[in-house]
């Protein structure tokens, strides 16, 4: 008897173990700071946010995070702001209002947590040092890469993109990967580019893990609303991310061709000049 359960017991540790170190779904919210703006007595900050949990009570699939602000040299909290993300608003490019916070040498440290449905902190998700005096950021460590929620990855492929029209005006590009082709599904960050009127993607090498799918977004500065980008295998296929050898190179993909939703100008045309209006001659009286 004492023998048999103790291979019941081995063999439900067994499974909690493989259960473990299977891929799980992430279960905190994302978040990518892209840049900042600063006069150095307040701050704001552009931060790409995607949607993992629903923290609602009622079922409206929101997420909840809030957004830190610190004294980068002298440590202490200089302002807490609490907000949310919607499962239909996600991936968004959040640019946040100014926020008054006057830091001591310039120094600011951004911090974005994954709080949840009681507004308690969980997990901190992403952390940026912003020095207003030079306009430059930058990163000490990483929590995005250290969440045990993500599925890990352990081979990447090469992809190039290349846009076949140009930004019809200021907004960026957001780049996700995911492993379904179905809607809803978890996404996940890869990429956010600023871009303005007139850019374009010229052989630009995006790493994307393997056997994955690839979706890129645009977001105008007008609307502030999220547009997929449509590509040579739309509205048939996704973008599929080949996969490399066990071991071997990163293998090089073949070019994403995507392309802006508005009406952009074709790349390398130069915009036509405006006829003048010449000078039509009255009419004579006829006699």
């Amino acid at each position: 008897m004492r023998r048999r359960m103790l291979s019941i017991l081995l063999l439900a540790a067994l499974l909690s173990l493989i259960t473990l170190i299977r891929p799980r779904p992430a279960r905190a919210l994302q978040a990518w700071f892209t840049k900042g703006a600063s006069d150095c007595a307040s701050i704001a900050a552009s931060i790409t946010l995607v949607y993992q949990t629903d923290d609602s009570t009622t079922g409206e699939h929101r997420d909840n995070f809030r957004l830190e602000i610190y004294d980068g040299t002298l440590g202490h909290i200089m302002a807490s702001v609490n907000e949310s993300i919607t499962q239909e608003q996600s991936p968004f490019y959040w640019v946040t209002h100014r926020i008054e916070a006057a830091s001591y040498n310039g120094l600011y440290r951004i911090e974005v947590w994954d709080t949840d449905g009681n507004g308690d902190r969980v997990r901190l998700v992403e952390q940026a040092y912003y020095q207003c005096n030079t306009g430059n950021s930058w990163r000490t460590l990483n929590p995005i890469d250290e969440n045990p929620n993500i599925p890990e990855v352990t081979c990447y492929a090469r992809v190039p993109l290349y846009t076949t029209n140009t930004a019809p005006e200021p907004g960026v590009i957001i780049m996700m990967w995911t492993y379904s082709e179905e809607r809803p599904a978890p996404e996940y960050h890869l990429a956010t580019r600023p871009v303005q009127p007139g850019d374009s993607l010229d052989n630009i090498e995006l790493r994307a893990p393997c056997g994955t799918y690839l979706r890129l977004y645009y977001m105008p500065d007008s609307t502030r609303l999220l547009y997929s980008m449509p590509s040579q295998y739309y509205p048939h296929s996704l973008y599929g991310v080949p996969t490399s050898p066990p071991g071997g190179p990163e293998v090089l993909a073949p070019a994403y061709y995507p392309f802006f939703p508005f009406d952009g100008l074709p790349r390398n045309v130069t915009p036509s000049p405006t006829p003048e209006a010449t000078a039509t001659p009255e009419p004579t009286a006829t006699p």
